[in-house]
């Protein structure tokens, strides 16, 4: 399966095996696969959190932060060596972005506006959750040109 269209797929919540050996996907230590399953999972858990009216829970700094996640640390650490790829700093951008939206709908949330946070995750947290998700699967085709 194309890494772009089983992304997107995944992202979507369906949960299918990408069918590529793990050598296949290893972006310095970052493997696709798992990257996927991790951001989805740290994205539900925050968001039934949210659902839960349990905002006050989170950090809007942390949550704001690309540089905290599993992925933001790999992004500034062994990910770095890949920033002779322009997909990497496209990636790096997404994923900040990504953070950035996550932290004003926490924000949101914790002052009240419930309905503007959960617009703000359909309107834009979702279609940026996916272009991270191609984004990555981009870097990790260009990296094996």
């Amino acid at each position: 399966m194309e890494f772009g269209s089983w992304i997107k797929k995944r992202i979507a919540g369906e949960d299918i095996p990408l069918g590529v050996p793990k050598e296949r996907q290893n972006l310095n230590g970052l493997i696709l696969e798992e990257a996927i399953a991790y951001h989805i999972a740290w994205r539900e858990r925050w968001l039934t959190a949210l659902r839960e009216h349990r905002g006050s829970e989170f950090d809007v700094s942390q949550v704001s932060s690309d540089a905290v996640c599993q992925v933001g640390k790999w992004i500034y650490n062994e990910g770095a060596s890949l920033a002779k790829y322009p997909e990497y700093d496209h990636f790096r951008v997404l994923h900040a972005k990504f953070h950035q939206c996550a932290g004003k709908i926490v924000s949101l949330h914790q002052k009240g506006h419930f309905l503007d946070a959960f617009a703000t995750v359909s309107d834009e947290l979702m279609p940026l959750s996916e272009e991270v998700g191609l984004s990555l699967g981009a870097l990790l085709e260009a990296s094996q040109r």
